[in-house]
């Protein structure tokens, strides 16, 4: 496209040096004015050409600019036309001398020079025929690219990284439900507030069997229930996780920013405050290469060896891969715990937060992993699974425990140091 434009600058330039010998008649022949006539024909061609690929620019700043130059020069071409109109009209309004001296070499030469000058035009028209051909065809190539690129972004990183985390969330609620215990959804529907509109979920995590067992030795029958109230209003999510014995002393928020394009360059994606900034510590978590529980390790969902058929993604075998890959988003994530117990307080604080870097790694190992059940999914398509992971929930929670011995098994206990 600024091929075009450079065209059509020297076109305006070759014009003016016609027009001035026009003018100062120093060739007013009939050979200069059919060369100025057909110069001023090529130069609408080429304003014509570079407006219709200024209009299909996809960026838009490169499109206003080109747009821009494009008035210019048919300004310019007005003005062009306009003199050259004049010059005409004066020629014409000029007495017709019978006798006047126009020798036939003189006019050879002329006629000559005509001939060279056209044939030299009608070498620039097929250069430009195949400047427009070529740019015709790289802007096809570039719109084939960047539908692609668009395609692709809006499903790694717009709705399907939206589709993506919710499609993790309900897979996961799957395996933590069972025998009695589990994850049961009371409510999952759209929200719309001062603060924006999203969907809001709130669920109860019965959870007897899956908490340290100091925590279950002292916490009184029907305690070990955790409320959960989520919006997600992507790109921001917002988790708190209650518990009704416990009330206003105990409290875990979870407040989630994904920003694509991002490396975790942003030190406050958030917009935390500055009193919140010196307390807080930040975890790097590195899904391909950070430890975890070895009971919690599956080769399927290794991201080191995932390789996903629809999108092409993966394996993150390199060491250095956050800084490669393409595309990719980081999900900032702010945790705040409180827990008012006398003697508990710090080491309960601490372990949930080694357990949510835990979660947090596990989970998104599992997101990418998952890329090719979830991807290609709409939002219609994610709330139907929801609808019918609900009713799964509900059936698996409803089923007693494995028996042994006459008891019902506990699944493994969580371990911490102060156990």
């Amino acid at each position: 496209m600024n091929n075009l434009n450079k065209l059509a600058l020297k076109q305006v330039q070759s014009l003016q040096k016609d027009l001035e010998k026009f003018e100062q008649e120093e060739d007013p022949s009939v050979g200069l004015q059919g060369q100025i006539s057909a110069s001023l024909t090529a130069l609408k061609r080429t304003i014509d050409d570079y407006d219709g690929l200024a209009k299909r620019e996809i960026i838009l700043v490169k499109q206003e600019k080109a747009l821009a130059n494009v008035i210019k020069l048919r300004d310019e071409y007005n003005n062009l036309r306009g003199q050259f109109d004049k010059l005409k009209q004066r020629e014409q309004s000029r007495p017709e001398y019978p006798f006047q001296h126009d020798f036939r070499e003189q006019h050879a030469l002329r006629e000559q020079d005509f001939l060279n000058e056209t044939e030299t035009k009608l070498d620039e028209f097929i250069a430009h025929g195949r400047e427009v051909l070529n740019n015709v065809y790289d802007q096809n190539n570039v719109l084939k690219s960047a539908q692609r690129r668009i395609l692709d972004t809006a499903n790694a990183l717009g709705l399907s990284r939206n589709v993506a985390q919710l499609y993790a969330v309900a897979e996961a609620s799957k395996a933590e439900t069972g025998g009695g215990e589990g994850v049961e959804v009371l409510k999952n529907e759209p929200y719309e507030n001062e603060s924006g509109k999203g969907q809001y979920t709130y669920k109860i995590y019965h959870l007897s069997s899956k908490v340290p067992s100091i925590i279950r030795v002292l916490a009184p029958s029907g305690a070990l229930e955790l409320y959960e109230e989520a919006w997600n209003a992507y790109p921001h999510c917002k988790t708190v996780l209650t518990n009704g014995y416990m009330k206003d002393n105990f409290k875990l928020v979870t407040e989630t920013m994904h920003v694509d394009n991002s490396f975790g360059e942003i030190v406050n994606a958030l917009n935390v405050s500055p009193e919140i900034l010196e307390k807080r510590q930040v975890v790097i978590i590195d899904v391909a290469n950070d430890p975890i529980d070895q009971k919690d390790y599956q080769t399927e969902q290794d991201p080191k060896l995932y390789h996903s058929e629809k999108t092409g993604r993966g394996p993150l075998a390199d060491k250095d891969w956050m800084q490669k890959v393409t595309p990719i988003m980081t999900c900032y994530k702010l945790v705040t715990v409180e827990f008012k117990w006398f003697g508990l307080q710090s080491k309960i604080e601490a372990f949930i937060h080694s357990t949510m870097q835990s979660l947090f790694t596990k989970f998104h190992r599992q997101l990418f992993c998952w890329t090719d059940k979830w991807y290609g999914m709409t939002m219609d398509d994610i709330r139907a699974f929801e609808d019918k992971t609900k009713l799964e929930l509900d059936e698996s929670r409803a089923q007693p425990g494995l028996q042994e011995n006459g008891e019902t098994v506990e699944s493994e206990t969580v371990k911490s140091e102060f156990e």
